[in-house]
């Protein structure tokens, strides 16, 4: 079989060693022809830069060149059991050339391949079948248009696309990154919100957070839960009248019935603590309400890098939105009960004996008193406090800011910086500004953490009405 090859089977392919010449080809014997035309394209590619094709020209022409310097110009080797000859078509005229067809413009390559092709049919008696390899849809159609057979190129054959300028630059703008972080530190960081991860996109993270809003009691409905109290809760009964009790001389007891101050306090404890009731639902509204609006925000550092991290500064701000809690803040959410009723004076019952013995003993006045208590603790000089150079250190600076320490970051290491913060009444959004730098750090690292939130309202009522039943 006869083979003519396109600029491309050299430009574009493999090594003709690396090609499964099978897949196209099932004879022993195949010829390669090289048409002089390829040949001067060739040459036109080598020139100049340094691109996968002007390097692929080159290997071109010292294997052709390799070609024309064996003793018959025909080079052959055997791949896969196929003999495959390698050999540069005869030069032809322009005559020649363009005799065959008028409609072939022979200053365009791909027309004085087709030229060239068609002279050695005409020119040569074989039986063998001439085909054209290349893998130009263009030069197929033209092929085809004279009747000449083509083969097109596998996929398989051809090299992986070469990288652009911009893919190469990458791709060594890459390789820097990696070479300084292997003398540089460096620091990756990650949000999460209430214990969930944020989705981050380059410096910014964003969070969608939603906040229960319990809503103010309206006034009709603060008196019916205030009616519900007194019915369970009903103001007792005080009796007034003085009481024998008939018994033995020394046995002999009286009820004194409860003071008119005593009674009249009860009745204005009894009118406060409904005051104080009515105040306890507004008051367990607004804790869940604050509570609701706590946000427990972690800033995951990751040392990226090969060397630690010195002298770590990492400043984590309440830019808009919210402030910054102290570290040791705790917040408990309201227990949900009402205040306990007033008890009703009960007056007293006395005796001949008790009538008479009055007396205050003061047992705490037969204590001794200790002014001060030396132990040995006191006595053994206190230890001054030495920070640990590997853990991390805080202390808010303002209330919008809390500013955290590490003498030494190591490589590779993990660590979560808690920050609580509360969220501004009626704020619609919360951003998180941290900044980090380090004395080993080529520049601070910024990130953003953009939490948009959105409020539920939510009525209380029917919670609360649960609770006085």
């Amino acid at each position: 079989m006869i083979v003519f090859v396109d600029t491309n089977y050299f430009l574009q392919c493999k090594s003709y060693k690396e090609l499964d010449w099978k897949e196209v080809f099932k004879g022993e014997e195949l010829l390669v022809i090289i048409p002089i035309t390829v040949l001067t394209e060739i040459d036109d590619k080598k020139k100049g830069g340094k691109s996968r094709i002007v390097k692929k020209g080159r290997e071109a022409t010292t294997f052709i060149k390799n070609i024309i310097r064996t003793d018959d110009s025909v080079f052959t080797d055997k791949i896969e059991g196929i003999q495959i000859s390698f050999r540069v078509a005869e030069r032809y005229s322009d005559d020649c050339l363009g005799s065959l067809s008028n409609s072939l413009n022979l200053s365009i390559a791909d027309h004085r391949i087709i030229a060239e092709i068609l002279c050695y049919l005409n020119n040569t008696e074989s039986e063998k079948i001439v085909s054209l390899l290349t893998h130009d849809t263009n030069l197929i159609a033209l092929a085809k248009t004279y009747k000449i057979d083509t083969i097109l190129i596998p996929d398989s054959w051809l090299l992986p696309p070469e990288n652009d300028a911009k893919d190469k630059e990458i791709i060594n703008l890459q390789k820097e990154i990696i070479d300084l972080k292997k003398t540089h530190p460096d620091i990756d960081v990650v949000f999460s919100v209430n214990g969930e991860t944020t989705q981050n996109t380059s410096s910014i993270a964003k969070f969608d957070l939603k906040i229960i809003q319990y809503v103010e009691l309206s006034t009709y409905e603060m008196d019916y839960l205030i009616d519900i109290v007194k019915n369970n809760h009903p103001k007792q009964p005080v009796s007034t009248n003085k009481i024998n009790i008939p018994g033995l001389w020394q046995n002999s007891m009286t009820y004194i019935p409860p003071t008119s101050e005593e009674i009249s306090k009860y009745d204005q404890d009894y009118d406060q603590w409904l005051e104080d009731t009515k105040s306890n639902f507004d008051q367990i509204i607004k804790n869940d309400n604050s509570y609701n609006c706590l946000i427990d925000i972690v800033v995951n550092l990751k040392s990226t890098g090969f060397v630690p991290v010195e002298k770590l500064i990492c400043n984590v701000t309440a830019t808009i939105g919210g402030v910054i809690l102290p570290g040791d803040f705790e917040f408990k959410k309201s227990e949900r009960k009402l205040p306990s009723p007033p008890k009703p004076p009960q007056g007293s019952v006395e005796n001949l004996y008790s009538s008479l013995i009055k007396s205050n003993f003061d047992i705490t006045s037969y204590l001794p008193i200790h002014d001060h208590i030396t132990t040995l603790n006191n006595l053994m000089p206190k230890q001054p406090f030495r920070k640990d150079r590997y853990e991390f250190y805080h202390h808010v600076q303002n209330e919008t800011t809390i500013q955290f320490e590490c003498e030494e970051f190591r490589h590779q290491t993990i660590r979560d910086l808690k920050v609580k913060t509360f969220a501004i009444k009626d704020t619609d959004q919360l951003v998180i500004d941290v900044e980090i730098s380090g004395y080993n750090l080529r520049e601070p690292v910024k990130r953003t953490l953009l939490i948009n939130i959105g409020r539920q309202q939510v009525n209380m009522f029917d919670s609360l009405k649960t609770l006085v039943e």
